[in-house]
């Protein structure tokens, strides 16, 4: 029932009980103006009220009007009473969840006034009296030039921001972040408000993060080193022939150089020719060697300039035996006047080694068709160069295209999955990306795009 009708009941009720038969409704006004309720007159029958009787209604609306207005202020008063107590006790709670304390400061004056979790964070009594000393008292000794330095700032009036540590009682480090704003002035004195912080724990989050990232790079460090040793595996044969050959013409030139010597008179034209010889094969198998304990060594990344062509050769020689007992011939499109790019000489070998010997792997049992390895650099703008390598072997699998450079993710039958992984954030590490795709024919395309230096090193094509 409506609270209207349930007084209209309750009027009725009393009308009834007492024979009465007639009422009146004169409003009660506000002070402001506002209806605060209603008077009613109960008779027994319709009269007009006399001068008299008018005066004591009059009366009676005014000091009802009074007590209701006071009794409403009274209850608001009580509301927002309430509603500032509760707004303090969530602050307190949000500070306390936050470990975030608040302050007003007079520096210049040390006048201050901390809040409850302020005393908490620094371990201070809640009955000390709030001063910058006490404070001061828990800053690391360390901190305490940096703590100082912003003291003066704020002396200055200017606003302050800055991690510092303190030690408390029970000697536990803590990490603490400040950050305060003037507000006002009294005088010429600023009066500053903020915050103080405790990120202890978030400090040592991004600590540990670090040292996971760390460990993470290490890790793929030393991944990277054991692809490339399984991928240097792959070609000792080929590495042996290369080095056997200028070995073989060595002994080859000595023997001739000492036998034209022996002769009388000794045939120095001739032995001068053999000994040229013998240098520039011993020249091409040191340079062999060179390349070999390159791509063995576990040095940390020199980065410098590089041209790209430069080393896609070089990774082609050493592969070329591989490729031709394999049946595999192979097709050189090196862009001329390529701008050098910056990166680690014997990562970006490996990246391009590891791309030959999955082309070579991919046509390993293609007997249909010509085994073709197709490798090409490109300048595709101002400041991005490609290099990509094309075979015409079994192609990449639907299901399989999305996962290839996933870690351990692997299509060979005694594949580890990790040199794909490995090869792209090594392209990633330099500023580039890497991909790959179907072919329009049979076979697949791996490549990756560096950025450029903008500057062009080479002038032939191969």
């Amino acid at each position: 029932m409506a609270e209207s009708d349930q007084r209209e009941t309750s009027m009725g009720e009393i009308m009834l009980a007492n024979g009465l038969n007639y009422c009146k409704a004169i409003p009660i006004l506000s002070p402001y103006g506002n209806t605060a309720g209603i008077l009613a007159i109960l008779r027994h029958q319709q009269a007009d009220l006399g001068p008299r009787e008018q005066q004591i209604v009059d009366r009676a609306k005014h000091i009802a009007a009074i007590s209701i207005d006071r009794t409403r202020h009274e209850e608001a008063l009580v509301r927002r009473e309430t509603q500032v107590e509760q707004s303090q006790a969530q602050l307190v709670a949000a500070q306390r969840i936050s470990s975030t304390g608040s302050f007003t400061s007079d520096i210049q004056r040390d006048e201050n006034i901390w809040s409850e979790e302020f005393y908490r964070i620094f371990d201070l009594d809640p009955k000390l009296e709030p001063s910058i000393d006490a404070v001061r008292e828990r800053v690391h000794p360390e901190d305490l030039d940096l703590f100082d330095f912003e003291m003066k700032r704020g002396f200055a009036g200017e606003d302050a921001d800055f991690v510092f540590r303190i030690i408390r009682t029970d000697g536990t480090l803590r990490f603490i972040r400040g950050l305060a704003r003037v507000t006002h002035y009294i005088g010429d004195h600023p009066v500053f408000m903020g915050t103080v912080q405790d990120i202890t724990e978030t400090r040592r989050a991004e600590d540990a993060l670090r040292r996971g990232e760390e460990a993470l790079a290490k890790a793929r460090e030393e991944l990277a080193y054991v692809s490339r040793v399984m991928t240097i595996s792959a070609l000792t044969t080929s590495i042996a022939h290369e080095v056997s050959q200028p070995l073989s013409g060595i002994l080859a030139n000595a023997n001739a150089c000492v036998r034209l010597l022996a002769l009388d008179p000794p045939n120095i034209a001739s032995a001068t020719d053999t000994a040229r010889r013998t240098i520039r094969d011993t020249m091409r198998a040191t340079e062999v060697i060179k390349r070999l304990r390159a791509m063995f060594s576990r040095q940390s990344p020199a980065m410098e300039k590089i041209d790209l062509n430069e080393i896609a050769r070089e990774v082609i020689a050493l592969s070329a035996r591989d490729m031709r007992e394999k049946f595999i011939v192979l097709e050189a499109r090196l862009a001329p006047e390529l701008p050098p790019v910056t990166g680690d000489r014997i990562q970006l070998q490996q990246v391009i080694l590891n791309m030959v010997l999955n082309g070579i792997e991919a046509m390993a049992e293609t007997e249909e068709r010509p085994r073709r390895l197709l490798v090409r650099t490109a300048l595709v703008s101002e400041d991005i160069l490609t290099l990509s390598i094309s075979d015409a072997g079994v192609g990449i699998a639907v299901d399989a295209a999305d996962k290839m450079f996933e870690p351990f993710f692997t299509t060979k039958r005694d594949g580890m999955g990790i040199g794909l992984s490995i090869s792209r954030s090594i392209v990633e590490n330099h500023g580039g990306r890497m991909w790959a795709m179907s072919n329009d024919g049979p076979g697949a395309t791996f490549a990756f795009s560096l950025p450029s230096l903008g500057k062009p090193t080479d002038r032939s094509a191969t």
